[in-house]
């Protein structure tokens, strides 16, 4: 089984942390966790890092600053570096606090352990970087469902650390050029409430750009620019916004977070009686059935099989069909199989 060591940087995170403890733990184990701690003042996030280094993740503190956040990949890379000296591992993997890995399968998409190590020890033999070429974004107050999104990320071989980019997207192998694309993907949990998200995006942009001047805001093209829309948005239009986009009921994320024990923590909005009564009301998914919902249209079925069998030009490229339908099918108006 490869031996995977993560780097993550995070501050404060008091909703993701332990979920993220948790669901990497158990793919990876403890002590190849590594928590780069940006300065983190709220006492629940100190226990859980307290906690955390008792049962062998290895917490870095003194990145305290702004700068720091910004410079995290650097921190990464050097944190990579003392991977190499130490040797005994075979991938590096530098990723968020609100990303949680998982992997795309013939069968549609699984969290299971075995299923992440499997699609790993088919890349033990690569020398360049890797690549994670989709996250699944949370719908909040939908638990279970998952936008599609085509944001990139990647991570390394053992020993092939050239450099690694501010937000962990195309980090660079010194062993061979380019990038391996993988069945790998994140469930990302970036979508919090709205507030919350507001204040965190504040913090990260806090000195690239005046946050409450709306020309300044409309200018910068400048690092995390990405999160300028949250100053720009009404929380209406910012709830509106799965809506629009296609989405993906995933049971094997289901499965995965009521068997950690924390499926309540990743969905912020609703409190834990709404929790309930949202699950009561939705239902969980079905154990073997997946759901995708295009915008304006009402939810169906997604057939792995079907799919592949109805795509011969898929399934000659061995391409996973869940994995295809959402970052090509759905586009060019492929039907989901069910």
């Amino acid at each position: 089984m490869a031996r995977v060591r993560a780097v993550m940087m995070q501050r404060d995170e008091d909703a993701l942390l332990e979920p993220w403890l948790r669901w990497h733990g158990a793919l990876f184990g403890p002590r190849n966790l590594v928590v780069l701690d940006n300065g983190s003042r709220l006492p629940a996030v100190l226990d859980i890092l307290r906690a955390a280094e008792a049962d062998g993740v290895s917490v870095i503190r003194g990145h305290d600053s702004p700068r720091d956040f910004l410079d995290k990949g650097l921190h990464a890379e050097a944190v990579i570096r003392r991977f190499d000296a130490d040797g005994d591992y075979d991938f590096a993997l530098p990723l968020d606090c609100d990303e949680f890995l998982a992997v795309f399968t013939p069968d549609g998409l699984s969290c299971e352990p075995d299923d992440v190590h499997a699609a790993l020890d088919a890349l033990r033999p690569v020398r360049s970087a890797l690549g994670i070429e989709m996250s699944l974004t949370n719908v909040p107050g939908r638990p279970g469902w998952f936008v599609a999104d085509t944001l990139e990320k990647g991570f390394l071989p053992a020993c092939s650390v050239l450099d690694v980019d501010h937000g962990f997207h195309r980090p660079r192998s010194r062993l061979a050029e380019g990038t391996r694309w993988t069945p790998l993907c994140f469930l990302h949990f970036h979508n919090k409430p709205f507030e919350v998200l507001r204040e965190h995006a504040r913090r990260k942009l806090d000195g690239l750009v005046d946050v409450d001047d709306q020309d300044a805001l409309r200018r910068y093209d400048g690092i995390n620019n990405h999160l300028v829309p949250y100053f720009m948005l009404t929380p209406e239009q910012f709830a509106a916004i799965p809506e629009r986009l296609l989405r993906a009921r995933l049971p094997a994320f289901d499965r995965r977070a009521q068997a950690l024990g924390i499926e309540q923590m990743l969905d912020w909005p609703l409190r834990p009686a709404e929790w309930s009564m949202q699950w009561a009301l939705s239902g969980p998914p079905e154990a073997d059935g997946l759901l995708v919902q295009s915008p304006g249209a009402a939810p169906v079925r997604f057939d792995p099989a079907a799919y592949l069998d109805r795509y011969p030009d898929v399934a000659a490229a061995a391409a996973m069909p869940l994995q295809h339908f959402l970052r090509h099918g759905w586009r060019e108006g492929r039907s989901p199989g069910g």
